[in-house]
């Protein structure tokens, strides 16, 4: 497979909330920054995912464990430039076990802020939302109450 350039992107310092997020208060805070593969500081597309597990925290990648090195094989087959994101940029870790959690509403509320500062700044034509948490977060609300009430879940 194909190895693309690709340049970390950290949104934090525009927004400096990330003291305010209970993560922060938890555990010390890994973050992972965004990605834009390819040469286009501006990609049309972006993806964007939950949040960074074992792999992703290991090497400050977005979407670069099993699954999400699958999806970028995928992806480099069809296009040259695109961006990744998670909707949580740390690994909010389940204290009681081992493993990965699904963040918190709140946890959620702080660190979707820098995904819209990241769509503002590289303009992307289209925005993939890889599951509930990106769906919930980042679909205009209009359109997840008012025009499909009927989709719960993603």
């Amino acid at each position: 497979m194909r190895e693309l350039p690709h340049a970390s992107v950290d949104m934090r310092d525009k927004l400096n909330i990330c003291h305010a997020c209970p993560l922060a208060q938890l555990m010390p805070i890994t973050h992972v920054p965004f990605e834009i593969v390819g040469s286009n500081p501006k990609p049309d597309v972006l993806f964007v995912a939950e949040a960074p597990f074992k792999d992703e925290m290991r090497q400050q990648r977005p979407l670069i464990g099993k699954a999400g090195s699958f999806l970028r094989d995928v992806i480099d087959q069809y296009l040259d430039s695109y961006a990744l994101a998670n909707v949580v940029s740390c690994h909010p870790t389940n204290i009681a076990k081992t493993g990965i959690r699904t963040p918190q509403r709140d946890e959620q509320r702080y660190c979707v802020e820098h995904v819209k500062e990241f769509i503002k700044k590289i303009e992307p034509k289209l925005v993939i939302l890889l599951g509930k948490i990106a769906y919930s977060n980042l679909l205009p609300d209009d359109y997840r109450i008012l025009l499909r009430p009927d989709i719960k879940y993603v």
